[in-house]
Formats: C-alpha cells, sequence, structure tokens
C-alpha cells in the first residue's frame, strides 16, 4: 500500500497543504482571476520587526495554485504564481501563527541535527547569512564571519526567511528562463518553489530547514561541477521532502486514540529520516558554493562521496517505510482511510501535457480577459458605482443565508447590471482568497458571436473551475480522452458539456462555490436550454448563483419555476435611490477625466449637476454622454455653448440616440456622412460582429479609408454607436443595436432605399475583392492530401478581410435579388473564374452547411427570375458539384481541384471551365458519366451506422441510428453531420410530421428530442416488449407478457388496442417481428421463416395471411389503403410484387421484378407518400423504382454493390434516400434518366487478371467466363473474347489466363483445353491445347510469360505443358492433400504449390522433383475454408517461389485480415500483417519486392518486428514502409510512398476478397508501376500517372 500511495504522491504530489487534509473537511482553491504578482523591487532587511507585507497574510495552509492565461496560438497555457490573498483568520490568539505536525518535526528534526552536526549547520547558516546581506543576490563572494540568523526572535527570523525566499526564488525564475539544459527538472524546480515559498510566510519555526530546499534548487539549475550523483540526490529528497510534509500532517495531526503511543515512535523514526534529507539539502548547499569561492567552507568536510551520502538517505527512507507498514498493520482509523483518499484525488491534481491540451481545446473564450475588455470598453470600474450593493439587505440574505442560493439583479438596458457584476467579481474572488471557495463567472454579449451562446458560457465556467482546481479536470478527460475537440464543438456538445458540469458541482471535493452569469438576456442562441440547467443545479447545497438580465418575463418564470431552491430578486428600478447614488458617483468619477475640467472646479460641477439632473439612473446615458464630452475641442470661450448642449440633451435613451444619429446626418461634410451612414447600416444587416479589414471590404472602401487607423477616426464620428476592441467592431451596447434595427427613425436614415440596397452592396463589394485575391492553395499548404483538422490559419490571414464575405455574400445576394441586374456580369464572370477557389474557402473555414444552403437559394431566385440563363444552368451545375463532392468539401480543401473535379460527369460545366486545374501528372483518367445522374448526394458514414434511419418530412435532414451507435442528423443538402444525440442501443427511428421532433425506441424506453436545440425528452410510460413504432411515430405496437400485442398511443401511452397473435414462439424471442401501419389501422406480425399475418386493428380481425419470409419485405401505404410485398409461393420466391388493397382485401396489382431474378433478395419495399411510387432495395446493390398505378418499372437505381438496408422518401416525393451499411444516398426523383453503362468485366464479378510483360495491357476474365483486354494507356477496353467454353470454378484460378511473352497473345484455361487468342485480330488461334477430360482437374495456372501450364487433379497428380508445343513436359505427383494455390516461378523453373494441411511444397519444372517442403508458421485450413489458428474464414490464397527457389511467399486473405508469410532459407520466418490491405500477385518483376494494394515492399529493407513464442517475426501495418503508388488501408486514398495524394469516391473502393465486412462484393487491385487496376464489383477503373505526384 505504501509503495502505491508513495508513487501517486511522487507524481501527482498535492499543491497544497490545506486544513482539510487534516480535519476531513473539503477545503476549495483560491482565486483564479486576479494575478497579482509577487515584488520584484529590493526588500530591506527590517531591523526592529516584521515587515508588513502582502505576503504575511497569505494562509499558512493554503499553496499556490496557478492560473491558466488564455492560450497563445502557437503556445502552451502559461501558468503563472496566484494571487495574494487577504488577510485571514489563521493566527491564534497571541497573533502568533499555529505550528502544523510536518512544521514541528522539521523543527526538531533541524535543531537536533545541529547538535549532532555543529560545523555543518553553521556553515549553512552562514551561508543565508551571505545570502541576507547581499545588495546583489548573485555576488555569492560575500563572507560572512559570523552568523547572522537570528537565533530566539522567530518573528524576526520570519521576515529574513521571507527575504531569503523570495531572493532564491526570483534567481532560480530568471536562471530556468535562461537556460534550456534544465528542462528536465523544471517541473520539480517550479513545484518546490511554490511549496517553500508558501510554508516560509506563514510558519517561522519552519523556515530553517525549508530554506535548504530553496537554496538547494539553485544546484539543479546551476550544475557546474557536482557528479550526477549529487544532481539526482537533489532532485530525489527535494520531491522526498514533499511527500513525507504531507505525511506527517495526514499520520500526526491527531496524536490521540489506541495508536497514540505508535504514532509517538513513528514520529521519532521520521525525525531521523528528516535528519537525513536534511543534511544531504545542507552538504550539497555547502558543497555548491564552496565551488563558487566561499573560503570558510574549504575544509569544512569531505564532500565527493555522494553515492555513499545519497545511500545512507535511502537506507533511512527504506527503514522508515517498513516501520510505517507495522503501523499500517493496525486498525489506525480515519487518519491513514483519508491519505488513501487524498492520495487518489491527486492522481488527477497536478496537470499534465493532456490536462493542458483538454483545457487549450476547451477554451472559448477566458472570461477574465473578457471581464477586463468590457471594465475597459466602458472607461473603467468606478467602485462607488457598484459598492452599494454590498450593504444592501438582498446581498446580505444571499450572501449568509444558505436556503438563498440564487441572486438575479434585472433592470433595464444602461442601468449598469455588468459593471455592478463586474464590481461583484472582484469582491467574491477576494472572499473567495480569505475562504478558500471557489469563483466562476461568465459575461455574455449579444454581438459577440463566441460569447453569446449557451455552449461558450458551459466552456468558459469548466474553463475557468477546472484551471482553479486542476483534479476537476478528471471530469473533463473522462469524455475528452476518447472523443476529443469534437465533445466542445460537435453536434453533441451541450449534453457532453452539461454532464460535465454536473459532475463537477456534485464532486465531493468542491466546496462553496460561486457561479456568476451576466446579460442573460444576451444569450441569443440556447436560452432556455441553460435556464433549464440553472434550474436543474440550484438546489444544490455548495452552489451560490448571482445572475443578470433584462426584466424579461420568461426569465423571471424559469427562475422562480425551482421549488426546491429559493432566491432573491433585486431589482435596479425598484432600488432606484440607491442606484441613482452609484450614477451620481459614476458622474463624477468620470467628470474626473475630462482634462476640461480638471481646470474648472466649478465648470466641472456645473456640468455634473446638468448631466446627474438628466441621467434618469442610467449608467449608459452618463457613458454615452461623457463619451462624447471627451472627443469635444472646446475652448473657455466656448464654455457657454457647451453648457447649451449639454441643457438641450434629451433625458430619454432613445431621444439620446436620436440626437447621436441626428449629428452624423449634419456633420459638415456630406461625404463623413454618407461614410458614417454606410458604416451603421454594414454593422446593423451583417450577421455577426466584423473586423476592421472586414468592413472596409464590405463598404469597398479603396486605400485612403480602408487602413485601420482610419477606421477607427471614422467609426468615432459614427457616435457612439459603435466601439472598437482588438481590431473587431461593436455596438456600444445592446440597445444601440435595437435601435438602429428596429427605430423607425434610424431605418429611414441608414437605409434610405431599404435595407436590400445594403445588402446588394456587400455582396457586389466583396465580390469584386474576393476575385482580386482568392487563389489556389491560398494558405500554401502545398499538400493536397491535407485535411482539415490538421489545418492551422498562417500569421499573418490572408483571408482575414475576407473571411465574412466568402461565408455570407451569396445570403446577402439572395436577400437583395430584386436589385440583382443579369446584365451585371460579375457574379458570373466571379464564379466562372474562382469557384474553386471560393470552395476551397468555404471548406478552410468549416461553413459547407450555410453556402450549400445559399447555393440553393440562389439557384430557386434565378429559376424563378431569370430562367434559361447561363448564370442558372451554372448555378445549378455548381449545386450538384458541391453536393457530389461534399466530402471533399467538409473534409480536405485542396482536393477540390483534383478528385473533385476527376470525379465529376465529363460534360460538367464546373469541370469544363476548371479540369485545366487538375494536375498535368494524372494522364489516364478513370471513366466517368457523360451527365449528372439521380443521385444527388453520397453521405459516408461509419459501418452499420444506419441500421436505423429515416427522412425528415421537409426532406432537409436524416436521422441515422444503430443498436451500438448514437443517433446523428445529417444536412441533406451539405452532407454534414449537425447533431449527435446522446442515446444508444437505439432500435428504431422516426421524424414527427412537422419535422421538428425526432422520437426513437431505445432500449425500450421511449425517448423525443427538440431537433433544433437538441433537447431530450422521455416518457414516463414504457411500452412492452419488442417495440415498432408507426412510421409517422403517432402510434407503437409492443408484445404483452401474456403474449398479446398491445397498440399504444405514442403521446399518452393510453392503450388502444389488443391483438391476439396466434404464432407459438417459444423462446426465440428474436423471432417476432412486427410492423404498423401509420394511422394504426393494420399491423403485420409474424415469426421468422414464416407466413406474415396481416391484422385489422381496429375491427379486430385477420385482413390476410400472405406468403413472404419477413415483415421487413412488406410495406404499408401512408394512408393505410395499400400493402406491397415481395410474393413466394409454396415457399419459393416469386418474379413478382403484390400489391393488395387492404380497404377491399383483395390483390389489384402484380409488378414484375424484372430484371432483378428470383434469386436476388430485396432487403425493404417503400411507397412515396403519395403511395404512387414503390421503391425496394436490392441485395445486389441496386434500387427498383415501380409505377404502382401503371404496374411497371420506372427505374433502376444503381447503388454501386452495396444493398439498400432502408428507404425513406420525402413529404413531397421529390427525394428519396437510401442507406446502406457504409453511406446514404440521396436521390433526385423529379428528374429520372437511366444511369449510363459503365466499363466492366461483366457479366459477374472478375475471377483472374493478367498483366502484359509491358505493364502496357491488363486481361480481365469473369467468372462468366468472358475475357476482355484493357489498354492502360488510354484507360479504355482494346478487345472483348468470349470463349463459351465449359468452364468449372476448380479450373478457374487467378493465374488461369496469360499474355504470351510479346503481348500479341493471350492464353485462357477451360476444362478440356488451353485456347489461345490474337488480340489485334479479335479470333481464337487454332493451335489450342487439349486437356484429358477425364481426370478430375482441381486448379490450373500459366507462368508469368505464358510459356506453361500446369494443373492438379483432386488427387494429387500435376502436369505440365509446354503452351508453345502443347505436349506434356512432365507428371509429378504431389500427394493427397488439398491444394489451395499454385504458382511458376518468373522464370518458369519451379512450380510451388500450397496445401489445406499447413504445409507447402517446391518442385523443378524440368524434373519434376520436389527439392523443397515446409511446415509451420501458416494458416491450418479446415473442411470448411476456415483457419483453426485464426479461427476465421479463408477467402483466399497466393503462394509465390523466387527463380532460385530459395524464398517463398504465402499469402492469405482472411475474413477480417490479410497476411504474408515469407520463407527465406536459413532465416526466420516473416510474417507480415497486413490488416486490411490486399494482395494478388505477390511478387512484382523484380524479386526483392512484393506487390500489395498499399503499393510494393521491399524484401531487403524489412525491419523485423519482435519474436513471438511461434518462433516466426511479425511486422506490423505500420512498421511497413510502401513504395510506388498503391491504397490507403481504408482503400479511400490512392498513395505515393505510403502517402494520401487523392481521394478515392465510394463507389471506386475495391474491398480485399473476403475482407469486406458490408457486402459480399469483390474487389481486385493491380498496381502497376505509374498507375492502378481496380475492379469494383463489375466496374473498372483505370488511372494512369506520368511519374512521381508534384511535390
Amino acid at each position: 500500500m505504501l509503495s502505491k500511495l508513495k508513487d501517486k504522491f511522487h507524481r501527482h504530489r498535492s499543491r497544497s497543504r490545506s486544513p482539510s487534509l487534516r480535519n476531513g473537511s473539503s477545503q476549495s482553491l483560491p482565486n483564479v482571476h486576479a494575478i497579482v504578482p509577487a515584488p520584484s523591487g529590493p526588500v530591506e532587511i527590517p531591523q526592529n520587526g516584521p515587515v508588513d507585507t502582502a505576503e504575511d497574510h497569505q494562509s499558512r495552509h493554503s499553496l499556490a495554485i496557478p492560473t491558466i492565461n488564455e492560450p497563445a496560438p502557437e503556445q502552451e497555457p502559461i501558468v503563472e504564481d496566484p494571487p495574494i490573498a487577504e488577510a485571514g483568520d489563521d493566527d491564534d490568539e497571541e497573533g502568533k501563527p499555529a505550528q502544523t505536525p510536518s512544521d514541528e518535526i522539521w523543527d526538531c528534526a533541524y535543531d537536533e541535527l545541529k547538535v549532532e552536526e555543529p560545523a555543518l549547520v553553521q556553515a549553512y547558516e552562514k551561508i543565508l547569512t551571505a545570502r541576507l546581506l547581499s545588495e546583489n543576490d548573485t555576488a555569492t563572494e560575500a563572507i560572512a564571519e559570523v552568523n547572522c540568523i537570528d537565533q530566539h526572535d522567530k518573528v524576526n527570523r520570519k521576515s529574513q526567511m521571507q527575504q531569503l525566499v523570495k531572493l532564491g526564488s526570483d534567481k532560480i525564475s530568471r536562471e530556468t528562463k535562461a537556460k534550456s539544459r534544465i528542462g528536465d527538472v523544471l517541473p520539480i524546480v517550479n513545484l518546490s518553489k511554490n511549496i517553500v515559498t508558501e510554508v516560509v510566510k506563514g510558519v517561522p519555526q519552519a523556515a530553517l530547514p525549508w530554506a535548504a530546499v530553496s537554496i538547494s534548487l539553485e544546484l539543479l539549475t546551476n550544475p557546474i561541477s557536482e557528479t550526477k550523483a549529487n544532481s539526482t540526490g537533489v532532485k530525489h529528497v527535494t520531491e522526498q521532502m514533499n511527500w513525507y510534509c504531507e505525511l506527517a500532517m495526514l499520520l500526526f495531526g491527531n496524536q490521540d486514540g489506541i495508536t497514540a503511543g505508535m504514532k509517538r515512535e513513528l514520529r521519532a523514526k521520521l525525525i531521523d529520516l528528516y535528519k537525513k534529507l536534511l543534511s544531504f539539502e545542507i552538504k550539497s548547499i555547502c558543497s555548491y558554493y564552496r565551488h563558487r569561492g566561499l573560503v570558510f567552507l574549504g575544509d569544512l568536510i569531505k564532500l565527493d562521496d555522494w553515492r555513499g551520502i545519497f545511500k545512507e538517505v535511502q537506507d533511512a527512507e527504506a527503514f522508515f517505510n517498513e516501520q510505517l507498514r507495522t503501523f499500517q498493520s493496525v486498525d489506525i482509523g480515519q487518519d491513514v482511510k483519508q491519505l488513501v483518499i487524498h492520495a487518489k484525488n491527486e492522481q488527477t491534481y497536478r496537470q499534465t501535457d493532456e490536462d493542458k491540451k483538454c483545457l487549450r481545446d476547451l477554451h472559448v473564450t477566458d472570461p477574465r480577459m473578457d471581464k477586463t475588455r468590457i471594465e475597459t470598453t466602458k472607461g473603467g470600474l468606478v467602485q462607488d458605482s457598484w459598492r452599494w450593493i454590498l450593504k444592501h439587505p438582498d446581498y446580505q440574505t444571499w450572501l449568509h443565508d444558505d436556503d438563498k442560493r440564487l441572486l438575479w439583479v434585472k433592470g433595464d438596458p444602461g442601468k449598469g447590471k455588468t459593471m455592478l457584476l463586474c464590481g461583484l467579481v472582484d469582491e467574491i474572488t477576494t472572499r473567495v482568497g480569505q475562504s478558500g471557495s471557489a469563483i466562476s463567472y461568465f459575461f455574455c454579449q449579444a454581438t459577440t458571436p463566441t460569447i453569446n451562446n449557451h455552449l461558450a458560457v458551459l466552456r468558459g465556467l469548466i474553463w475557468l473551475l477546472t484551471g482553479q482546481q486542476p483534479s476537476l479536470i478528471s471530469h473533463v478527460r473522462e469524455k475528452y480522452d476518447s472523443i476529443g475537440k469534437d465533445l466542445f464543438e460537435g453536434p453533441n456538445a451541450w449534453y457532453s458539456l452539461t454532464s460535465i458540469f454536473r459532475n463537477i458541482l456534485h464532486d465531493a471535493r468542491l466546496t462553496t462555490t460561486y457561479v456568476i452569469i451576466d446579460g442573460l438576456d444576451e444569450c441569443t442562441t440556447g436560452l432556455s436550454e441553460l435556464l433549464e440547467l440553472v434550474k436543474e443545479v440550484l438546489p444544490l447545497q455548495n452552489v451560490k448563483w448571482i445572475l443578470s438580465s433584462r426584466n424579461w418575463p420568461e426569465i423571471q418564470a424559469s427562475l422562480e419555476d425551482t421549488p426546491d431552491a429559493e432566491g432573491v430578486n433585486l431589482s435596479l428600478e425598484v432600488n432606484a435611490t440607491v442606484v441613482a447614488a452609484a450614477v451620481d458617483a459614476y458622474i463624477s468619477e468620470k467628470a474626473s477625466k475630462v482634462k476640461l475640467f480638471k481646470r474648472n472646479d466649478k465648470l466641472r460641477e456645473d456640468v455634473c449637476n446638468v448631466i446627474r439632473e438628466k441621467a434618469n439612473g442610467t449608467f449608459l446615458w452618463v457613458a454615452i454622454v461623457f463619451q462624447q464630452l471627451q472627443r469635444m475641442k472646446i475652448s473657455f470661450g466656448g464654455l457657454p455653448a457647451l453648457m447649451n448642449r449639454l441643457n438641450e440633451l434629451p433625458k430619454d435613451l432613445t431621444e439620446l440616440y436620436d440626437r447621436m444619429l441626428q449629428q452624423i446626418e449634419d456633420l459638415d461634410s456630406i461625404e463623413e456622412s454618407s461614410l458614417c451612414r454606410t458604416v451603421l447600416g454594414i454593422c446593423v444587416v451583417a450577421y455577426q460582429p466584423l473586423r476592421l479589414q472586414e468592413l472596409a471590404t464590405l463598404a469597398g472602401f479603396k486605400d485612403e479609408i480602408a487602413g485601420p487607423s482610419e477606421l477607427r477616426i471614422l467609426i468615432e464620428t459614427c457616435g457612439s454607436f459603435l466601439t472598437v476592441k482588438d481590431e473587431t467592431v461593436y455596438f456600444i451596447h445592446q440597445s444601440s443595436e435595437e435601435y438602429l434595427t428596429t427605430n423607425s427613425r434610424a431605418q429611414s436614415a441608414l437605409f434610405t432605399h431599404g435595407t436590400k440596397e445594403i445588402h446588394h452592396k456587400m455582396a457586389m463589394h466583396s465580390v469584386d475583392t474576393m476575385g482580386k485575391v482568392l487563389c489556389r492553395d491560398v494558405y500554401k499548404l502545398q499538400d493536397h492530401a491535407i485535411l482539415i483538422d490538421d489545418i492551422t490559419t498562417p500569421e499573418p490571414d490572408p483571408l482575414l478581410s475576407l473571411r465574412y464575405s466568402c461565408s455570407n455574400w451569396l445570403r446577402h445576394l439572395c436577400i437583395s435579388m430584386a436589385r440583382f441586374d443579369l446584365r451585371d456580369g460579375r457574379v458570373l464572370e466571379f464564379l466562372k473564374e474562382h469557384l474553386l477557389h471560393w470552395l476551397e474557402v468555404v471548406s478552410l473555414m468549416r461553413n459547407s452547411h450555410q453556402v450549400v444552403a445559399d447555393v440553393i437559394h440562389f439557384e430557386g431566385l434565378l429559376q424563378q427570375h431569370y430562367p434559361d440563363s447561363e448564370l442558372l444552368h451554372l448555378l445549378h451545375d455548381m449545386r450538384r458539384f458541391t453536393q457530389h463532392n461534399s466530402w471533399i468539401i467538409n473534409n480536405a480543401p485542396l482536393q477540390i481541384y483534383l478528385s473533385a473535379i476527376l470525379f465529376t460527369p465529363k460534360l460538367s460545366i464546373v469541370r469544363s471551365l476548371f479540369e485545366e486545374e487538375l494536375l498535368s501528372w494524372i494522364t489516364v483518367k478513370p471513366f466517368v458519366e457523360r451527365h449528372w445522374g439521380p443521385c444527388l448526394q453520397t453521405i459516408e458514414i461509419e459501418i452499420g451506422d444506419a441500421h436505423f434511419f429515416v427522412l425528415s418530412t421537409d426532406g432537409k435532414m436524416l436521422a441515422t441510428s444503430s443498436d451500438s451507435n448514437s443517433p446523428r442528423l445529417w444536412d441533406v443538402n451539405s452532407g454534414k453531420r449537425i447533431h449527435t444525440l446522446n442515446i444508444r442501443d437505439v432500435r428504431q427511428i422516426a421524424y414527427s410530421k412537422d419535422s421538428k421532433h425526432i422520437f426513437a425506441i431505445a432500449d425500450n424506453d421511449l425517448v423525443f428530442w427538440d431537433v433544433d436545440s437538441g433537447k431530450e425528452h422521455r416518457h414516463t410510460w414504457s411500452p412492452g416488449a419488442w417495440p415498432t413504432m408507426s412510421n409517422d411515430g403517432k402510434f407503437i405496437a409492443s408484445r404483452t407478457i401474456n403474449g398479446r400485442i398491445q397498440i399504444q398511443d405514442m403521446d399518452t401511452g393510453n392503450q388502444l388496442y389488443l391483438v391476439q397473435d396466434h404464432l407459438n414462439y417459444e423462446t426465440f424471442e428474436y423471432e417476432q417481428e412486427m410492423k404498423l401501419s401509420n394511422d394504426a389501422k393494420f399491423l403485420a406480425f409474424s415469426r421468422e421463416g414464416e407466413r406474415v399475418t396481416i391484422w385489422d386493428v381496429q375491427g379486430n380481425a385477420e385482413n390476410t395471411v400472405i406468403d413472404t419470409t419477413r415483415v421487413n419485405k412488406v410495406c404499408f401505404s401512408s394512408d393505410s389503403t395499400l400493402m406491397g410485398y415481395r410474393a413466394y409461393y409454396n415457399g419459393r420466391v416469386q418474379d413478382e410484387i403484390k400489391i393488395w388493397n387492404l380497404v377491399m382485401r383483395r390483390e389489384v396489382r402484380t409488378i414484375p421484378t424484372r430484371p432483378i431474378s428470383s434469386e436476388e433478395e430485396f432487403r425493404t419495399f417503400e411507397f412515396s407518400t403519395d403511395f404512387k411510387l414503390l421503391a425496394g432495395g436490392v441485395l445486389g446493390g441496386s434500387i427498383m423504382v415501380w409505377d404502382v398505378g401503371a404496374g411497371t418499372r420506372l427505374t433502376q437505381l444503381d447503388f454501386k454493390g452495396e444493398p439498400a438496408y432502408s428507404l425513406s422518401w420525402s413529404q413531397d416525393c421529390k427525394i428519396l434516400a437510401s442507406a446502406s451499411v457504409s453511406n446514404i444516398q440521396v436521390w433526385d426523383m423529379t428528374t429520372l434518366v437511366e444511369q449510363e453503362p459503365v466499363p466492366g468485366v461483366g457479366p459477374e464479378m472478375v475471377e483472374a487478371i493478367a498483366v502484359s510483360n509491358d505493364s502496357k495491357l491488363v486481361a480481365t476474365r469473369s467468372s462468366a467466363d468472358v475475357v476482355k483486354v484493357w489498354d492502360i494507356t488510354t484507360g479504355s477496353e482494346l478487345r472483348k473474347f468470349e470463349t463459351g467454353r465449359k468452364i468449372t470454378r476448380f479450373a478457374m484460378s487467378p493465374n488461369s489466363t496469360a499474355f504470351s511473352r510479346d503481348s500479341k497473345f493471350i492464353y485462357t484455361s477451360g476444362d478440356d483445353s488451353v485456347v489461345k487468342w490474337d488480340i489485334d485480330l479479335g479470333i481464337e488461334v487454332t493451335d489450342s491445347i487439349l486437356l484429358s477430360e477425364n481426370q478430375h482437374w482441381r486448379y490450373g495456372v500459366f507462368s508469368l510469360d505464358g510459356s506453361l501450364y500446369t494443373r492438379v487433379t483432386a488427387s494429387g497428380h500435376v502436369t505440365i505443358w509446354d503452351v508453345s508445343t502443347g505436349r506434356e513436359t512432365v507428371r509429378c505427383t504431389v500427394g493427397d492433400a488439398h491444394v489451395e494455390a499454385m504458382a511458376f516461378s518468373n522464370n518458369a523453373q519451379y512450380l510451388c504449390i500450397s496445401f489445406e494441411d499447413e504445409s507447402f511444397g517446391v518442385w523443378e519444372v524440368v524434373t519434376g522433383d520436389r527439392i523443397k517442403h515446409a511446415k509451420g508458421h501458416v494458416c491450418v485450413m479446415t473442411g470448411e475454408r476456415g483457419c483453426s489458428r485464426c479461427n476465421t474464414w479463408i477467402w483466399y490464397h497466393g503462394v509465390a517461389v523466387s527463380n532460385n527457389a530459395r524464398r517463398v511467399i504465402v499469402g492469405y486473405s482472411l475474413q477480417y485480415e490479410n497476411e504474408i508469410w515469407i520463407h527465406n532459407e536459413g532465416q526466420k520466418i516473416i510474417r507480415l500483417s497486413l490488416e486490411g490491405q490486399g494482395f494478388e500477385t505477390l511478387f512484382a518483376a523484380g524479386e526483392s519486392y512484393i506487390t500489395t494494394w498499399g503499393g510494393r515492399i521491399d524484401l531487403n529493407g524489412l525491419q523485423t518486428g519482435c519474436e513471438t513464442l511461434d518462433s516466426y517475426q511479425t511486422i506490423t501495418l505500420e512498421e511497413i514502409r510502401f513504395e510506388g503508388y498503391g491504397l490507403s488501408a481504408d482503400k479511400s486514398w490512392i498513395t505515393w510512398n505510403g502517402s494520401n495524394i487523392l481521394w478515392l469516391p465510394g463507389i471506386y473502393r475495391p474491398h480485399p476478397r473476403g475482407n469486406s465486412l458490408i457486402t459480399d462484393r469483390m474487389g481486385v487491385v493491380t498496381i502497376l508501376p505509374l498507375g492502378l487496376f481496380i475492379v469494383v464489383d463489375e466496374r473498372v477503373v483505370i488511372i494512369g500517372f506520368s511519374g512521381p505526384p508534384p511535390r
């Protein structure tokens, strides 16, 4: 136990020596806001008494807790020393601080050491004297002839030690900053420096021994001549002193009880140990100063045997620890238990690098900096303007009454709520420093996007709390470690943050905590959710809240509706008298800062009197008036005019705004007045605060007024409506924005021709500037495969002036469509030249969701106003382009210029405009369709993430869920995930009719969410077993205990109907299936594999029993009149779909399923909402759509090999969405066109592949024995041969096709012959090889050059033919073991065969002799093609042998992993674990390489991994270095030397044989010297390159 505790303290020792550790109470942490630096100037040594410094007031028990400043973009958060707290109440009655048990032990140890080693301690105290007497702490040559350390007056000695420690700490700080070689000891230095400083402040008796620690730290920062043993010892001893200090406080705080005697004995042993520790420290210090020239240390003691001295320390520690273990064997009550609890807590107390990264990601704003900015912007915090509240009875009641946990400060705009709370933050921060409580606060501002929402509030509060008390970060790390930054920013952020916040407030380590939130009314997003959270946590006894807002009824109603928590409402209007007095004080303070008034007291008082009379208790009114006074240039002669102007000021805030606006209109310069109105108009209609550069862009300002200084002057001219902070323009107050936005006077002044004119100008100015700045790779990333999460904004940011424009120009253009003139061709020209550049920036700014919506909106407006225009055609194509490439835009900005163009239809307008953007290194381009097809969007999801799936009724959102992942919401237009709902084990999901809510069945609970807010609700009732909802989410069916099926109303839970299920399910509950029609009129139920019963629920009678095997193959129309299903007869599937009229109870239509055969299975059916169309998802990877009325096939949608498990129609029937295991596709059903045929190997999938010697031709052979030859240089099909010969799967092998040496002919094998084909003529050559038909042939392969062919029989007889002559060359017997793979060496001299019994052999081709046989370390086949070692399915074998037969390679494609075994003669076997990487032909052209889908692997360069007990060496995928072109592990990228270069859309990605987790489809990849030949299902994809990719 001791070693574990010791290890925990060693790594995470406490920064607090709080009394809470001794008395069991929970001591919270000091102030995190005010950072008061330690004095840096010289400190005089007192002669007659103690020095009265602020440090004296610091609690002697509470150690420093670092505060974290807002992290800079490129640096770690800065950890600073904490502020010095105010005076506490820790001194005893005589004014002397009490000693802790640890302090007493240190003193005893020091006193005894002084007796035992007087010369050593005397020398040490002389060193302290020398340091105290030195004016410069670096002048260590000063020699003290006498010991000046006060031996009697401990108070005086305390002040001496304070100065001594401060000098040492300052020196350490300077030297550790200057030297880089001490990085390994810096954490110890910083931690120990804080501990030493804190202890000495409070306890004079502990000063002398702890000063040793302070000085010894210099040894770590100045290792000039000491040995490594000494340096190691100093570090160890320093750390152990901290540990034993904590241990002493916990063990010896209470000397009572049955173990008191044992504790006294243990205390004596600890004193002995302390003496050893102190002796080592002091000897180290003496040795250090001897080297620095203090001659009186010269002959003190031999200080060279550091190993021996350190060994004495370790022996003393071992002895004490043994005594402690003995002590622990006795029941010592709560003391050691508390030690255990404390040690566990301390594991997370000290911040690690991971903690700091977590805090950086959590950081969205530093509320402390926000407070400073607000105070600065408003002219500073005037103390007398807010301190009145401290004596107010409401505040006092809240402060001292534990039951009053909420103080709500409410008032109208401008009443000083924010500055009042700034003052309260300061006041409570001071109180926190005295009492050890915690404080966290946040200032909402509606005009600043980063601090005007509920997410920012929680992030700010949590950030401050974890910064004060690092142990609390464990609640954040619990979720952060597995999710990362998305925890705080992702669609599930609110749920995650609320969970973290609740856990923090419930943490037992957290004592009284004050939470302050200002400006609830300025929380423009998520206010209701925030109020709900406050209501939820208000009953917590240890948290007190202060909130401020306007007098909004909804806020009042929410806060007052908290039955378990009482609060106090403090209305500023009700307290108008004290507020007015505060305003008077504020006026006096502001007036004192006006230069003109400093020379004229009477004038100042006159002005103040006028302002007091008109202020009406409104701080904002006063602030605006004084802001204008500061700008006035008034001479003494103009004082009467000044007074007149003040007397004319209106009292009302709105009237004041009117006056300010009138002053702008009355400016002497018409141009200046116009510029001011332009600036104000832009700020009003903009969607967020603008940076100065963005404002200049939107206004179209040129050089003379576009600079920051000129813009600042212009903004000052705009009265007091606006202010500038950190280069960003804000409204001075929310009320000023509201005035300009809603006041009719302001609207007419700013928008003479309406707001649409401003919108239009902003859009067109944006277009003009974007056209001048945007370019390819605007950030100079020079990496086309870089992902958005790996990109950081460069400095300076080239988009600084364009960020707002790039995100919003199209939205402003849509709003101002009435002013858009098509003859103004700037928009068209911009898109023609800069569309891809703009989309790159949209991707960089992660704003595709809004931009795609704007594109769709603009396209609709053009269709309405300018049909058949060139701009409309471009917008339509642009919209299809952005949706088609949604993954690229959301994830890989620079792939817009490569993959997005490469895989866009040939006749796309966007492709024709920007095809030159494709790098010329891509020489052979893959086949793509000519026109856009019906597929609008492909959304890539995690495998199995859309087991349940539904489209919103408005067709704008998708919801997906599965039983293992949380439900996710997707934007249909942009393909971007917008929400993740915090729940798992979802069985079904549905949208409400208005698309505002989502219903789900989760682990038999009923849950629904508000789509906009994501707020979760749960029904108070639960359904029965195996529930299922109607598609509209109105009703739910489930099974009762007695086997009946109940139907309930989803809103109320009322049981509406009971249905008697006559089937006997026994115990197989998973076989029970049900489906409910929308209005709950009909219910389908069955047992899996049996006939389905259709029950008339309302009539309580059977409607019909249908022949189909699964309920999911039954669908109801939305009005419950029709039912569709796949027909079966006597258990056999039929080639037709039956349409049954449920009302008439008869079949009304039969729809043939052709061309889908009866052998292909339908996975799902779904009627369109108008039940005119019926869609069915086919297992083979397509969707059939039929016209129900006509009974005919309307179209076939190719799903690219993945079966559609779910289908969903939009309410208007224009959109059909389909979900497979790995993606979702959205189909446009308004413009159905037959999809173009694509080049393929078909019919059926590829079985064999061959490459010509010059790698210019590739031949494929399908399972239907169709052979095609492909020209790699052009990417086209060169020749097709249909053999028409009989062939079995045993005769078909990966090498059953081969080219001749000259690539003019191709050879294929059949059951009875080998056929030679002339590629140029496209005919069969007559000199074929006839094979014996009476043999049961098992397997056959060609040699690489096609010169030899071999085949093996089931009985193990091998025959080799010379293809050129047709003669047999050799026969041999290989045994009766089952043959799995065969291959010739490249020179055709050897034949290698692998067997299912874990062995392989090598035979000479000429003689037929076996020259090699090996067993072991390969997969062991079973009778069902399984591997007994791997316990998995084996799909594919490959084998290769080198030209000298010294190297054999065996490859296996397992069910979930691929691996290659390399047998080098005389060497250990090597196993390559390829995981998902596939392989085809193992040897490349040169035998020093093998070829995989990931690229070539240099066999001579393999770095073997660790040996295993099976005596082979494994090399993992991460350790393998791929060369040349290949595919990434997930097949989504084409790679070069293992690095991503070109993204592959899903339909072009292969899956290794047997390694497809999602379908039965196969894939084949042939890696060519300069390209790839890919087969996906039947589709052929050829991509060629001129050489390595450009850098």
